[in-house]
């Protein structure tokens, strides 16, 4: 065994080592809703808003919940109608009257936890999950519930009821964010460093599910890799595969997914294959065949809605292999740029701890408005004081159209 002299002479010599290693080749964008914000895209409150209003929201007859500002109380085309959709907003309205704290202080629960806490009932009525805080809450409100249903003549049937919540919840979202951007200029940034001849390689992980970077790249053709195949009858097919090309510097890896992302399915000799895919050029409603095969219409959209629950999700099908690609990126960096992240995903936390503590020259920096509030946030989260210190996180108090990526490089 080593002696503890030659013991801590070694790990001095390996940070040596380390810090005077030239930097990575590779960067890391991690981006989160701030982001889209300027652009026009809704924020938490704004979608909150809507989710328990249920205001011009209506129900297809392929079982979606669409949101139409032209919708009149009065008159409703055949293939729409409002049924449903006050019982399940009520209920929203009613489990967020609960859980408020009498602090007026504290801020509303959002969206994505009134999400996470219909999942939880999911899970307990289904007897899958047994979350020994949800059992009482839930019997407590259960009542009011059935009288909801009674009282509109609505399913009786709980289960039912609380997978309907999801989707309305879910369909909201994706409505809200189906819109084109107000603006892209303010993304130059990433233009600019696609184009820096300083990094061979580029990684943009979002946590946001619209299609703000697709259309910015799509403005300034610039081409990227995000895992799916070229067209095919209109489809686009999931294949991590791609992810380990190098066909292009710049890949877009959407962690909690996207609002044009589906499940497809279709059967040959008996088995149902089923795979995730984009459709292009048409609603993904449209999309009927794939290489002479009969589709069945697609599954909900493919991405997360929530809080703790997300990281459930993280094990299962196409998000473990986006995160695993997330794993091994952060692997292959020590220079991260966070944008628009408010650090309120535990999972996406563990992966930025491990980043900056498995390498003495790992760096963070941080782009945000009110640096100070987030500051004491990160070291609350992470008990990392010493990041600072140690020169493993800088921050740039601006909000992302005023920030420069000559001003972030020269923090790198």
């Amino acid at each position: 065994p080593l002696s503890k002299k030659k013991s801590c002479s070694r790990h001095c010599s390996r940070i040596k080592r380390h810090m005077n290693q030239k930097p990575s080749k590779r960067i890391a964008f991690l981006l989160g809703s701030g982001v889209s914000i300027p652009a026009g895209f809704p924020n938490v409150g704004d979608i909150t808003k809507r989710v328990l209003s249920g205001e011009n929201v209506v129900r297809h007859s392929d079982s979606t919940y669409y949101i139409d500002e032209t919708a009149r109380p009065d008159y409703m085309p055949p293939n729409l109608w409002k049924e449903g959709i006050p019982e399940i907003s009520g209920f929203l309205k009613l489990m967020s009257e609960k859980i408020q704290k009498p602090d007026k202080k504290r801020k509303p629960e959002n969206y994505e936890f009134l999400f996470y806490l219909v999942n939880q009932l999911c899970f307990q009525e289904w007897g899958v999950i047994e979350n020994p805080l949800i059992i009482p809450f839930w019997e407590s409100i259960k009542p009011e519930v059935q009288k909801i249903l009674q009282e509109k003549r609505a399913s009786s049937n709980s289960e039912e009821f609380l997978i309907e919540s999801e989707n309305y919840i879910q369909d909201v979202v994706a409505a809200l964010l189906r819109r084109p951007p107000d603006k892209l200029d303010y993304l130059n940034l990433f233009m600019e460093c696609h184009q820096d001849p300083d990094f061979e390689h580029l990684d943009i992980f979002t946590l946001n599910h619209d299609l703000l970077m697709e259309e910015f790249f799509k403005s300034h053709s610039i081409e990227y890799t995000d895992g799916f195949d070229d067209v095919v009858d209109n489809l686009r097919i999931w294949n991590s595969q791609n992810l380990e090309s190098n066909k292009n510097k710049t890949r877009l890896l959407k962690l909690h997914g996207s609002i044009n992302w589906c499940g497809y399915s279709y059967h040959k000799d008996d088995v149902s294959i089923s795979f995730k895919a984009i459709a292009e050029g048409t609603s993904e409603f449209n999309v009927l065949n794939y290489k002479g095969h009969s589709l069945s219409p697609p599954d909900k959209r493919l991405f997360l809605t929530g809080t703790n629950n997300k990281m459930l999700n993280y094990n299962l099908g196409i998000w473990t292999e986006l995160h695993y690609e997330f794993f091994k990126s952060l692997n292959k960096i020590n220079r991260m740029i966070i944008i628009g992240y408010g650090f309120g995903d535990m999972g996406i936390n563990q992966r930025i701890r491990e980043f900056l503590s498995k390498k003495p020259d790992t760096k963070m920096v941080v782009v945000d408005r009110e640096t100070s509030q987030l500051e004491r946030k990160i070291f609350f989260r992470f008990k990392a004081k010493g990041w600072k210190k140690h020169e493993k996180l800088e921050f740039i108090e601006s909000s992302i159209e005023d920030v420069s990526w000559d001003q972030i490089k020269s923090l790198l």
